[in-house]
Formats: structure tokens, sequence, C-alpha cells
């Protein structure tokens, strides 16, 4: 059996449905930004430009990263939470660390929102060179932190409460 199905089996119908729906929503505003980006670009090339293959092949690569990650970001992020519950033999519940993993993305589509935002700003007002570059950059990873660090403290606190819920029966 595949790992995607076991894993969706393990989380809540509702939570499932709602998480997903938000992180379809995430990225959608995630690809915002970079379809701009893309159109302009394939705007302004001339047709016998020697890089209009390239920049059209980008903009074919961006639609079916789309598409591929509207449909299944949020199943590969329950299996890759599946897996490494598996591989560091984490003792709670299958179902609950899927909940936690689930509860974790909520904020998403608005971190996804000040990403996009925060990329505009960059592009737009052409801040080249170091300093703009280092303030932007350590920026956006700080929002990308807050969306994996929600998930890794997630997982500690439902593992420490399943330690505590062992321990007191013994």
């Amino acid at each position: 059996m595949p790992v995607i199905s076991v894993v969706m089996f393990h989380t809540p119908p509702n939570i499932y449905k709602s998480t997903n729906n938000r992180a379809k929503v995430a990225i959608i505003i995630a690809f915002l930004i970079p379809t701009y980006e893309v159109t302009k670009l394939i705007l302004n090339t001339d047709v016998n430009n020697e890089f209009a293959v390239l920049n059209y092949f980008i903009a074919l690569v961006a639609f079916i990263s789309f598409i591929i990650s509207f449909h299944f970001f949020y199943p590969l992020i329950l299996s890759i939470s599946y897996l490494a519950k598996l591989l560091f033999n984490f003792k709670c519940n299958i179902s609950d660390w899927q909940e936690a993993t689930s509860k974790s993305l909520y904020m998403l589509p608005y971190l996804s929102l000040l990403g996009s935002t925060l990329w505009l700003v960059y592009t737009i007002g052409q801040f080249g060179g170091w300093p703009g570059d280092v303030i932007f950059g350590s920026l956006a990873n700080i929002l990308g932190a807050w969306c994996y660090l929600t998930i890794f403290y997630n997982w500690y606190k439902i593992n420490q409460h399943n330690k505590s819920m062992n321990t007191d029966t013994f």
C-alpha cells in the first residue's frame, strides 16, 4: 500500500480537507508573483531573441510546477511527516501526529502572502547588491523557518505529551 494512502487514512477527514484547501490557497498565492515575473519576461522577449526558447521553457516549467504543487503539496507534506515519525521512532498515535502536522500549517496562506509581497517589493524596488539581498533573503528565510519550526515544535509537544502519558501509567 502506498505511503500517501496510509497517511491520508490517518488524518481526520475534516482536518485533511480544510488543511488541503488552505495549502492550495497558499500555493496559488505563492505562484502569483512568479507568474507575473514570467509573463513580464515573455512579453518583453523578442521572438527572434536567442533567449526566447529558454524563456518559454521557464514558463512551461513554472506552469507544470504550479499544477504539481497545487495537487500534491499537502499529501507530500503528510508523507514526509509520516516518514519522519517512522524514522525517528516517535511513540505516539499516527492520527495525533498527522493532526499536529496539519494544524501547524494553519498559517501557511498568510506566510505565503507575506513571502509573495516580500518578493514583489524586492522585484519592483530593484534592490540590487548585497544589502538588499541580505535583508530580503533573511526575511524570506525567517518566513520559511516560521512554518517548519512550528511543525517541529508541535511534533516535539505531542511526543513529550505522549511520553508523560506513558510514564504516568507505569
